[in-house]
């Protein structure tokens, strides 16, 4: 894509206007610094690109929870951080608890979320620190990369307020009376979730079997956004349910919706583990894992490769203590599911 002003190539337009208004002396000596003056223009158009994303982030912040489909529009990332590091609002999260000004770039990386295999993303070692969630999770990565500093902050959604006062919240919340929230298995970028429709009917089936049996007037379907994008919120509307979103992955907002939405839960469901588990147990509110078999589509041809036999042996080990945590349900949270949670989220 060639940049332009006007209608003129940024090259050229600078040219001509340099050309109008300086003499020959000037112009000539203008060839030098040339460099100099392309880098201020790249930095100008970069930090008009960076103001229209805090606009599209602070127009988005007036939308309400259940405005899905206005929250999950795709938007670009616009930011001096590297990796994962800006995904959900991280970088900031990690700067306001270091004391680092906003206008300085991390000295380091973020990982996401929650790892449920022993993987290392390369996005995550070109830099000498690392922040990551927990402490399971840091000891795996100094034994890994023993030359790298390693920071555990625990559940990232510890740090943020959520979106609504107490008195809208309270207004949402006896709206909807008792409620379950769902956390379906999501899709990103680049991965498509799948399943059968079998394996997808039995989903709703214990959704609608909880709701029942434990009077529930509400079930409220956390949709990611780019399961929005693709459609899937309509089954679930047509089973009768709500659905919400925290927002787009580039939302600097996204965590403080996810709180508010667990907030609003009397108890909080899914079908495969994730960092949703960490989150709702951080935030107080018990997690009912009713696990389905999923598979995933993804436009990375090197998907999985690096899954070894170790890993696949540590995955099978999460999905083991993360079913006998939270496979059984309890509106309580256990001393069983204390225990997961300080294992694989906690610092």
């Amino acid at each position: 894509m060639v940049l332009a002003v006007g209608g003129y190539p940024v090259n050229e337009f600078i040219k001509s206007i340099a050309r109008k208004c300086l003499s020959d002396k000037q112009y000539k000596t203008l060839q030098r610094p040339y460099s100099s003056i392309k880098r201020n223009v790249s930095f100008f158009v970069h930090y008009k690109d960076y103001l229209d994303y805090k606009k599209e982030i602070q127009n988005r912040s007036g939308l309400s929870i259940f405005d899905y489909k206005g929250l999950a529009k795709d938007m670009p990332l616009v930011t001096r951080e590297t990796g994962f590091s800006p995904f959900y609002g991280l970088d900031h999260i990690v700067k306001k608890i270091y004391g680092i000004p906003e206008w300085r770039t991390l000295p380091g990386r973020i990982e996401h979320g929650f790892y449920p295999c022993n993987d290392i993303s390369k996005a995550d070692t070109d830099m000498n620190v690392i922040y990551t969630m927990s402490g399971t999770r840091k000891s795996y990565l100094k034994k890994m990369l023993p030359n790298k500093k390693i920071y555990a902050l625990g559940p990232y959604i510890q740090y943020v307020d959520g979106m609504y006062s107490a008195s809208d919240a309270s207004k949402i919340k006896k709206e909807l009376g008792k409620t379950l929230v769902v956390f379906p298995f999501h899709s990103t970028h680049h991965v498509i979730v799948g399943t059968t429709r079998n394996i997808f009917q039995s989903f709703i089936d214990e959704i609608n079997k909880v709701k029942a049996m434990h009077h529930f007037d509400t079930v409220l379907v956390n949709l990611y956004w780019k399961d929005i994008l693709l459609g899937r919120d309509e089954i679930y509307l047509k089973n009768g349910y709500r659905i919400c979103t925290a927002g787009h992955i580039y939302d600097t907002n996204f965590l403080r919706r996810l709180k508010s939405i667990i907030a609003i839960a009397d108890m909080t469901m899914g079908n495969d583990v994730g960092t949703h588990i960490g989150y709702t147990i951080s935030e107080g509110k018990s997690h009912y894992l009713y696990y389905t078999n999923s598979f995933i589509e993804s436009d990375d041809p090197h998907e999985g490769e690096n899954l070894s036999e170790e890993n696949v042996k540590f995955h099978e080990m999460v999905l083991s203590d993360m079913k006998e945590a939270f496979g059984t349900y309890h509106e309580n949270i256990t001393e069983a599911a204390k225990r997961c949670f300080c294992k694989y989220f906690d610092k």
